[in-house]
């Protein structure tokens, strides 16, 4: 999916994303989907390697989504087409 983010993204062009990562301190959603994919931590980044990256982190927050308290990690980042990129 992320090549086709990158493949109709403009020269100079942004790309916003977040999701999901998988932390082995944190048990799954009680109301995760079975077609969920956590990703790894910095694999957005390997997605990306040749684009600027403008910025990148990884957070936990507090979820309360099916009534029941739990936590997710997410990864953010921003990243820049280069203008020579493919």
């Amino acid at each position: 999916c992320f090549q086709d983010y990158k493949d109709h993204t403009s020269p100079d062009g942004i790309n916003a994303l977040a999701v999901f990562v998988k932390k082995p301190f944190i048990s799954p959603a009680p109301d995760a989907e079975a077609t969920a994919y956590p990703y790894k931590s910095g694999e957005l980044l390997g997605y990306y390697w040749d684009w600027e990256i403008l910025y990148c982190d990884e957070g936990i927050f507090d979820c309360t989504s099916g009534g029941i308290a739990h936590k997710h990690a997410i990864s953010r980042m921003i990243a820049k087409k280069r203008p020579n990129a493919e």
